[in-house]
């Protein structure tokens, strides 16, 4: 498995390697000049022949195949002449139609300027305000033009002048409109092969306009100040050269700063030093990853104890290769006596007269079919024993430990179950939370976390429930005491997932007796172990039944023992196949009561059955017997007192709550960090991956004048950034929850809000992370205008509310496939009704708010918008303003709302409603908790 780990790391270098590659070879070219050389005939009379070579005469101008003298004026163009001392090859403007000097007077500007309503409609819709405000008068009497405005004479003449310099003359005008900020109106423009060039970028009719009538003039329509140059007036372009550490992207008034490690040359923005330190970031980290699985694969990894004693820290546990574990052991262990380990009091016997934990059933009705209107239970299980509960399979020897526990109800006024010290003599609910680290369980199902080692799955539970009371030298060696008396020291550093099915029980028994309860319940704690084993689990309950703390409450089910374990039981418990009270008593007088009923007559049997019943010589056997046929009904039982004794009191322990909490973050840190590092790696090589494969989609789109993939861009961050988190997330609760560790451990172990608040702190390190890599990639390619800052921020919030999401669905859905399922669904849907497509001033009005996708497009809207527009200038006088007003009013983007709000709240809703679900599913001990789990009964795993 750590070989193939180790080839998909591999494989993923490679990956990023060849996409980089790749994605910069188009950036890598060779731009070639080319000088047009004039062909003309010998005979041109413009042309001159020198050795072959044909120039173009001092006085003349050679354009369009056809000689012209110098200041002649074309045919064609009203407006245009031959100036030879600037352009031989070219028209350029005739003088009369230049303002000049003019373009500089404020009065003649003030007079040849449109009014407020035609400025207004053309800075809102140019397209539409050429159709609506066509001055049809004045076009008639004048041969309207764009790139012109005419200064009307009262006998009707007209004079056409050259749109002056940061104005535009639209089609249909013959009044100039004053280019906004961020726009570029040069005047005159450039006539080249029939066409009037201008530099401006993103004109609205998409390219420069064809000569007419006047030729070329000044600009027609507001263009972006071209990239490269940075305009602090609509008439005046500045190259970005010379600009230190500033660049000069479309549509700017002044250059903007360097983005911290971007490199910009010749005031351009370069990414490529940047994307390259992050790649190495990212192989030298995947190359500390490899270098580490290689060495735990060659058995070069760290020693889990020390030579010649044993120290098994729980700090420096680790995974020790088979070789050098098994050299270990055969040079160590074999010289290990058991007996030079002290283990606390709860493991050492002591026959004198101990505290204990007594167990008192009055008129007990179990709430399962078989029970109907019968006398209910009525004994005491007293502590110091080891107490057995027997019976055919289906008589209720389960629900009847369950109902000890607090773990089922029994029926409404069906008696009560109380636990009573025997020195204060006060009845205690089961269900009282104070008996949390009074009570342990054994499941019969082996739940336990599989990437923990056997001493770290017994440590962490010792830790959890011991914390005040014991040192971190005497709980290692309780944990010694146990593994050696299961026969489990081998298996100390192998993990629970490569143990055997028995193997794997006496683990499951180690957990819940390091925590040193004094009431013990074990669900068949036999099954799957040899007898041998089987022996050495009952010299242990032996053991610390009367231990030197407490006498210990020992409660177990049992299946047909073997006449040698029948005969270490104290004390059993036998119900009959209809669920009623045969028996409860010493084991020695149970087949005697069993067979009374036989012996006076009151049961007619077969001669088969008696022979089953009085000639087996196991006596295990034949009180089974006898069982079946025991009559059903409850017998007379009455319930011991319990005098308060005058021995030491029995021994509290009192946990402060955040103690358990971390220990709770240490072994999920270690989950984390030791054993699931190459996942842990691969989820947030996966983002950073993400990141840049939607950065090269749109690679440095934001940097044009054009706007309008702005945002798909956010659609497409918010959808797959979304998914990635609500999927990624689903790890916190979703192991925990399939194979029940956190049922287990919320019994007796943590509170349900301990176990959310610790694993959320730990995941904040995915929250900060995951946003990280993802954002470093997508900024580097996109390239926004907005600073990284703000866009980490916004994707930090998504995180934070769709990893909400995640462990929602996490604890929810009670299967991983459906947990995965209902993560990416969610998060589509979330997209679907962002307001993208349908809009919400369409069809989804108030909906959106709980999307959100809506949240994070709409912040990353605004926060690159507030970056084009420059602060100190109205909106309306700036040329960004027409697009992103239409925007912001498509998709609503303007509306009152709070998107940072809104992700927090979507984070926080979910949050709650983990808590509320994790109440709901746990088994703490607690009364409202058992009554509120009744809502959840359809997920409660049992």
């Amino acid at each position: 498995m750590y070989f193939l780990q180790s080839i998909l790391f591999v494989f993923i270098c490679n990956f990023i390697i060849t996409t980089s590659l790749s994605s910069h070879r188009s950036k890598l070219g060779i731009y070639q000049s080319f000088i047009s050389e004039i062909s003309a005939i010998t005979t041109d009379i413009c042309t001159n022949n020198t050795n072959g070579v044909h120039t173009i005469l001092h006085d003349y101008c050679y354009i369009g195949g056809q000689c012209y003298n110098g200041n002649s004026t074309s045919n064609i163009y009203e407006c245009l002449k031959c100036s030879p001392e600037i352009n031989q090859i070219e028209w350029t403007i005739d003088s009369k139609c230049s303002a000049g000097d003019k373009c500089a007077d404020l009065s003649f500007l003030a007079s040849h300027v449109c009014d407020i309503s035609v400025i207004t409609a053309f800075y809102t819709d140019p397209a539409s305000a050429t159709v609506s405000y066509y001055d049809f008068y004045n076009c008639s009497k004048v041969a309207c033009q764009p790139g012109f405005f005419f200064a009307l004479i009262p006998n009707g003449n007209s004079t056409p002048w050259a749109c002056c310099p940061g104005f535009f003359c639209p089609e249909g005008q013959i009044c100039m409109i004053p280019c906004r900020q961020s726009a570029y109106c040069p005047s005159p423009l450039q006539p080249s092969a029939g066409l009037c060039n201008t530099d401006a970028q993103c004109l609205p009719s998409g390219g420069p306009e064809n000569f007419e009538l006047l030729g070329c003039g000044g600009s027609a329509s507001e263009g972006f100040c071209p990239a490269g140059y940075y305009c602090p007036n609509a008439s005046t372009r500045i190259s970005c050269e010379n600009q230190p550490s500033r660049y000069c992207p479309s549509g700017v008034t002044e250059p903007i700063n360097c983005p911290f490690g971007f490199i910009c040359p010749n005031g351009t923005l370069d990414n490529d030093t940047i994307w390259t330190i992050a790649m190495c970031v990212v192989m030298v980290l995947l190359g500390i990853l490899i270098v580490i699985q290689i060495c735990f694969t060659l058995g070069l990894s760290c020693e889990c104890v020390k030579k010649g004693a044993i120290r098994i820290r729980h700090s420096h546990c680790c995974r020790c290769p088979k070789k050098r574990a098994d050299k270990y052991r055969a040079n160590n262990i074999a010289t290990i006596n058991i007996e030079n380990i002290q283990p606390s009091g709860y493991f050492l016997r002591d026959k004198s007269e101990r505290a204990g934990m007594s167990i008192k059933l009055h008129d007990v009705c179990l709430n399962i079919p078989k029970w109907k209107d019968q006398q209910g239970f009525t004994f005491t299980i007293s502590p110091g024993r080891i107490n057995a509960i027997m019976g055919q399979s289906g008589c209720g020897k389960t629900s009847l430990l369950y109902a000890v526990q607090g773990r089922t109800a029994i029926k409404k006024n069906g008696g009560k179950i109380v636990l009573c010290s025997s020195t204060e003599n006060v009845d205690e609910h089961p269900l009282k939370t104070s008996l949390s680290n009074v009570v342990g369980y054994v499941p019969q199902e082996d739940v336990m976390h599989s990437d923990l080692t056997v001493y770290e799955t017994i440590y962490y539970s010792g830790k959890a429930r011991r914390s005040n009371d014991v040192s971190a030298k005497k709980l290692a060696e309780d944990i010694n005491f146990i593994l050696d008396k299961l026969d489990m020291t081998k298996k100390t550093h192998e993990l629970i997932e490569k143990l055997s099915g028995g193997e794997r029980k006496r683990v499951n028994i180690a957990v819940e007796m390091i925590a040193c309860s004094k009431v013990l319940l074990l669900d068949e704690p036999t099954s799957g172990l040899d007898s041998v084993i089987c022996d050495r689990l009952f010299d242990l309950l032996d053991t610390i039944k009367l231990n030197q703390l407490c006498h210990v409450n020992i409660i177990m089910i049992i299946h047909q023992p073997s006449a040698e374990l029948f005969e270490r039981i104290d004390h059993l418990i036998l119900l009959t196949p209809g669920c009623y009270l045969a028996y409860q008593g010493e084991r020695h007088q149970a087949f005697a009561h069993l067979r009374d009923p036989i012996d006076k007559g009151e049961i007619n049997l077969e001669p088969k059955d008696k022979d089953k019943i009085f000639k087996s010589q196991n006596e295990c056997d034949k009180c089974m017997y006898a069982l079946r046929f025991y009559p059903e009904k409850n017998g007379p039982n009455k319930i011991k007192s319990v005098k308060p004794a005058k021995h030491p009191p029995l021994f509290e322990r009192k946990c402060s709550p955040l103690k358990p909490m971390f220990y709770l973050m240490h072994r999920s840190f270690v989950q984390m960090c030791k054993r699931n590092y190459a996942v842990e790696a691969i989820y947030a090589l996966s983002f950073f991956i993400l990141g840049l494969i939607i950065g090269q989609l749109f690679s440095k789109q934001s940097q044009s004048c054009d706007i309008s993939s702005l945002t798909t861009i956010y659609f497409i961050i918010s959808l797959s950034f979304g998914i990635a988190v609500c999927v990624a997330s689903l790890r916190l609760f979703g192991v925990e929850m399939v194979d029940k560790t956190f049922i287990r451990e919320s019994r007796n172990y943590y509170h349900p809000f301990q176990y959310w608040l610790t694993k959320s702190l730990l995941s904040s390190i995915h929250l900060v992370l995951y946003p990280l890599l993802f954002t470093s990639m997508l900024y580097i390619e996109i390239q926004p205008r907005a600073t990284f800052n703000e866009y980490y921020s916004v994707i930090l919030v998504t995180g934070f509310a769709c990893m909400g999401i995640g462990q929602f669905l996490s604890v929810l859905c009670p299967r991983t496939e459906q947990s995965y399922l209902a993560a990416a669904l969610i998060a589509l849907i979330s997209c679907l009704i962002s307001g993208f497509s349908p809009t919400k001033a369409g069809k989804l009005n108030g909906v959106v708010y709980i999307s959100f996708s809506r949240h994070t497009q709409r912040q990353l809207f605004i926060y690159d918008t507030n970056s084009y527009l420059n602060s100190d200038t109205p909106t309306e006088l700036n040329l960004w303003s027409t697009k992103i007003e239409q925007y912001r009013a498509y998709y609503s983007f303007g509306d009152d709302e709070s998107s940072i709000g809104g992700l927090v709240a979507i984070g926080i809703i979910f949050r709650i409603l983990t808590i509320i679900f994790l109440y709901g599913r746990s088994e703490y001990r607690s009364i409202i908790r058992f009554k509120f789990s009744k809502l959840f009964r359809s997920y409660q795993a049992r």
